[in-house]
Parts: structure tokens; C-alpha cells; sequence
């Protein structure tokens, strides 16, 4: 299934505070989404395209899943655990002196705890959630 949404679902500001046009934004706005429906708990897991904090509507907020904050890279299969039916949404970033591993982007937080008990129950016990406002960078 395919969703189009147009004019009505912005992930960036596209104006500036001065009424003018803001191309930075516009260049945000211009992306694809996608999700596939998880078959273990029924939960869209997402992927989505980094959008800067200054960009960001206020309203628009998305959660990440943390699975692990490593001082270094986890073992290969590490994320075997979790059975992803071959696709791949984990994020690998380094961020000061330290790996994260996250999976998917929720719109929803219920989603996103239904999610985080999934994981939890697979041997991530130190998964958490984080929203919008500490977005995970590609």
C-alpha cells in the first residue's frame, strides 16, 4: 500500500520565520518513507530521512528505539536477535565516542513501547525509546 501525502505532511519548515521561502526546507520535504508491518507485534517499523532540529516542526515528533549504546562496534548477528524477516531497519551511528544502535522511526508512541517490549523480550533489555528531539542522524 502507497500513501501519498503532498502539501499535508511537511517533515521541515519551508518558510522562514519572515514569511520568506526557506530551500533548505523545501529540500527536507522532498523524500520518501517507507515501513513494513513487523509480523511479530503488528507495528509499522519505519524508515526515515534525517531532518535537521532547526528544521523540525514542533509538533512533528518521531520516536527511535535504542537498542544498545556500545563503546564499540557489536559483534557481527548481534541484531540476529531480533527476526527482521531479512530487512534491515537498524541504524548504526557514532556519536561522542560511542556506537548507537536504533531501529525504526514511530509516529506513535504506543507503537513505539508495543515495539520496545518486543525487543526487550528478545535480549535488548537495555532498549529505550527516544523522541523527536534527539533524532537519530544517518
Amino acid at each position: 500500500m502507497k500513501k501519498a501525502f503532498g502539501e499535508s505532511n511537511f517533515a521541515a519548515v519551508n518558510t522562514n520565520r519572515d514569511g520568506s521561502d526557506n530551500p533548505e526546507g523545501r529540500k527536507y520535504n522532498r523524500r520518501a518513507t517507507f515501513g513494513i508491518v513487523d509480523p511479530q507485534t503488528g507495528v509499522i517499523i519505519r524508515q526515515d530521512t534525517y531532518t535537521p532540529e532547526h528544521l523540525r516542526y514542533p509538533s512533528a515528533v518521531k520516536y527511535n528505539i535504542i537498542l544498545n549504546k556500545a563503546a564499540e562496534a557489536m559483534p557481527v548477528g548481534y541484531i540476529n536477535k531480533l527476526d527482521l524477516n531479512g530487512v534491515l531497519f537498524i541504524r548504526t551511528t557514532e556519536t561522542d565516542g560511542a556506537m548507537l544502535y536504533s531501529i525504526g522511526v514511530f509516529y506513535d508512541k504506543s507503537d513505539a513501547a508495543k515495539y520496545l517490549d518486543y525487543v526487550k523480550s528478545k535480549g535488548f533489555t537495555n532498549a529505550y525509546i527516544i523522541d523527536g528531539s534527539a533524532q537519530v542522524k544517518d
